[in-house]
């Protein structure tokens, strides 16, 4: 690869005449704040990255906490009979 030449800079001129100075001045400020706008409505913000791995991290965190109390009751634990009766409780104050 050939190496990049250096763009070369015009020099700036002093405008002689105050009317065009003045117009000049006045179109460059206009261009300068109408970039200024568009850089800041339509630029999107980058997200920090760590950010967005600590997101992940916890993400993931809660996933393997849901599926671990949702695998945490079996149904052999949920097994019971409707049709016995429980036994009354004797009283103690006889």
């Amino acid at each position: 690869m050939r190496p990049r030449k250096a763009s070369k800079r015009s020099k700036l001129k002093l405008i002689e005449s105050e009317k065009a100075r003045i117009v000049s001045f006045s179109k460059r400020k206009n261009t300068l704040f109408q970039q200024a706008n568009n850089l800041a409505n339509s630029s999107v913000i980058p997200l920090d990255k760590r950010m967005d791995e600590q997101k992940l991290k916890l993400k993931l965190r809660v996933e393997k906490s849901i599926k671990e109390t949702r695998g945490a009751i079996f149904p052999k634990h949920l097994k019971f009979d409707l049709n016995v009766l429980p036994e009354p409780e004797e009283e103690e104050n006889h």
